[in-house]
């Protein structure tokens, strides 16, 4: 579920940047291109530390709690 919702969320925001940026500020295809591209690679960028920061925070506190990790 959580995968489809994120899928919707990233076309909705590519389909409207590509359509404001094209009609309201006279981007060609190549600029709205890499805007949508920024776009994709932070969502990669976020993805990925994310994940590493919240194993970091997981075992930090699992050592400080006695190896035991309980979920929220």
């Amino acid at each position: 579920m959580f995968a489809g919702l994120f899928f919707a969320f990233g076309f909705s925001v590519a389909y409207t940047t590509s359509r404001t940026l094209g009609i309201h500020y006279d981007y060609d295809a190549l600029e709205t291109g890499l805007v949508i591209v920024a776009f994709g690679v932070g969502s990669v960028a976020g993805s990925v530390l994310g994940g590493r920061f919240s194993d970091y925070q997981l075992t930090r506190l699992k050592s400080k709690n006695g190896t035991a990790s309980y979920p929220e």
